[in-house]
């Protein structure tokens, strides 16, 4: 679906109750047309007891729907149609004479209360539930009629069996409550994309209220962040399997953007022609700021930020890799802080982790930027330099970092001076791999420091047997 928000991902079986929810508009209209046809029916055939009160039998028997009449002195039913007699399941003869109350299953003071109750003639209707004779509870609406026979108060009722639409209103009942309170946002949409409708959590998340969105194309929620084609992979997937689900970015009425995690799903109708479209999506932001926050801390040194050994290394092997495929040149450096432990036994740790920090920088702007440089232990720094064109350009990068360093930091009301000792290898000539290349440049940098600080040492073949 071309930008639309996202979540959560949602589990797809929430999505059942939201469906019904869809169709409310479709139910409304079938209960409101049994309802009327049953009232209609209590206040014609009222009417023609009322006025042909001898007739009474023929007219209830003759009736299609379930009725009956009770005596409200005894709460007894006097008379029953056959109709009355299958809904619950006995004998006609054995159900005339029972008593109301073993058929209506709530308490006898309301049901009495309920057969007493007056509407000036006009059949008054009532839920009921009844208890069918194999012990199953049905509910039923009863309109029910006074008419006076033979001096006694007889009520005519008819009976419509309402417990699928009562179902019906309990799922939707139930998919409303679980649409508003659910904490994944719900937006519907329609085939023009333009949103008809969205619970809370879409404004607690998004910033939007229902009357800021309702009507207007889902679009306004899209933050720009993703390209063309990630939205046509997206509505390619939604068209062909019916939903989609993945992680997106989108804005908030703040501005701010968030990431989110979506699931939308197609609504069709019986002839399968696409009706609406339901996004369900959640706000994963802070979780994957700390997934982020775990990666980075996994592959970078804490106090410097710098890459670490681990992402280094890898850094190493693709460069490695890249070099013998197009037969070029590569290097790296081993470097090693001079005079750094005196700084810190003589003004602490404090001073030495930020004069750390600012190495890290002034190397970093000797560098280019698919050079990389990496901290591999406490005052000790690696530097990869992936191409090269010749031997002459690593050195001249590494006596740049050389005299970045030796000028004075002044840190903490301090003026710190410093120097570095630095090994150079080079691929292929010092080196086919990581191991190899990494020994060698850490052997010049001994050479380098041994030969009193503060220089650069390209590695030579015969530093290798002074070095055991």
């Amino acid at each position: 679906m071309s930008r639309i928000i996202h979540p959560t991902s949602v589990a797809p079986s929430r999505l059942a109750r939201l469906l019904v929810w869809l169709h409310l508009d479709k139910l409304l209209p079938w209960l409101k047309e049994d309802r009327t046809r049953a009232k209609k029916t209590a206040r014609k055939a009222g009417r023609e007891l009322l006025e042909s009160e001898a007739q009474y039998r023929q007219i209830l028997n003759s009736n299609t729907s379930i009725a009956y009449l009770i005596d409200t002195d005894t709460a007894c039913i006097v008379h029953a149609n056959a109709a009355a007699a299958a809904f619950w399941g006995y004998p006609l003869l054995k159900l005339c004479g029972m008593s109301i109350t073993d058929i209506n299953i709530a308490p006898r003071a309301q049901l009495f209360k309920d057969l007493h109750r007056s509407q000036d003639g006009i059949p008054l209707r009532l839920e009921w539930r009844h208890r069918l004779k194999n012990g199953e509870i049905r509910d039923v609406e009863v309109y029910r009629r006074p008419l006076t026979y033979r001096g006694k108060t007889l009520l005519y009722c008819i009976v419509h069996d309402i417990s699928a639409h009562k179902r019906a209103e309990e799922e939707l009942r139930l998919a409303v409550t679980v649409f508003n309170t659910m904490d994944e946002a719900v937006m519907v949409t329609g085939p023009d994309q333009h949103i008809i409708k969205v619970n809370r959590a879409f404004t607690v998340i998004t910033g939007y209220s229902p009357d800021e969105v309702i009507g207007k194309n889902q679009d306004l929620l899209s933050s720009g962040m993703q390209s063309p084609v990630f939205y046509e992979k997206q509505w390619e997937t939604l068209t062909t399997t019916g939903s989609w689900q993945g992680e997106v970015r989108n804005r908030r009425k703040s501005g701010e953007v968030y990431v989110g995690w979506l699931f939308i799903k197609q609504v069709l109708d019986q002839q399968g022609m696409l009706t609406h479209h339901v996004a369900v999506f959640s706000d994963i932001s802070e979780r994957k700021a700390t997934e982020d926050n775990m990666r980075h801390s996994a592959h970078y040194d804490a106090l410097t930020d710098l890459p670490n050994r681990t992402l280094f290394t890898d850094r190493l092997r693709q460069a490695l890799t890249q070099a013998k495929r197009d037969k070029a040149q590569m290097a790296m450096m081993f470097i090693d802080l001079d005079q750094f432990k005196p700084v810190n036994d003589t003004h602490g740790h404090d001073v030495g982790d930020l004069l750390l920090k600012r190495v890290a920088e002034r190397m970093l702007n000797c560098l280019r930027a698919s050079d990389t440089a990496a901290r591999i232990g406490g005052d000790e720094f690696v530097v990869l330099l992936p191409t090269i064109e010749d031997v002459r350009d690593a050195m001249m990068i590494a006596e740049k970092i050389l005299q970045a360093l030796s000028q004075p930091f002044e840190l903490a009301g301090h003026s710190l001076n410093i120097s570095a000792s630095i090994g150079v290898a080079v691929y292929p000539e010092h080196g086919s791999d990581e191991k190899l290349l990494l020994r060698n440049a850490d052997i010049a940098m001994y050479h380098a420091k041994k030969s009193g600080r503060n220089n650069v040492k390209l590695y030579q073949s015969e530093m290798l047997a002074s070095s055991v």
